[in-house]
């Protein structure tokens, strides 16, 4: 965009069609050119949003512009991040955005061939 002010506070918000929205931490603002906000937890199901700005709660004269949320699946952890190798070691994958689907784990080092293990139950946590 263009004429940003670097010395207010400026915000993005993030709305769907059914009047669902977020608003951004404070942004950055480069310069009077780029504005850099974060973006906020999405707790909705819309993809596809439309982002506003704001500069001291006052709408910056733009049109909403288009974004499209993804969902990523994210491994964060294992636990417990060893196993004994004859197997048996019940090994639970933390992270998130994942989807109650089937999932295969591979387990594999570069030295050993690859087992896959499939299952079609995630476990109630």
């Amino acid at each position: 965009g263009y004429g940003f002010d670097t010395g207010v506070l400026c915000t993005c918000r993030f709305s769907d069609s059914f009047a669902n929205s977020v608003t951004s931490e404070p942004a950055l603002p480069w310069d009077s050119k780029y504005l850099m906000c974060n973006l906020p937890e999405w707790p909705f199901e819309a993809t596809e949003v439309t982002v506003s700005i704001f500069e001291d709660g006052v709408p910056f004269p733009l049109a909403g512009v288009p974004f499209r949320m993804d969902i990523f699946e994210e491994q964060v952890a294992l636990a417990p991040n060893y196993g004994d190798y004859r197997g048996g070691t019940s090994v639970a994958v933390l992270g998130h955005g994942f989807k109650n689907a089937p999932y295969t784990c591979v387990f594999a080092s570069p030295n050993t061939p690859q087992f896959d293990w499939s299952s079609s139950v995630i476990p109630e946590s």
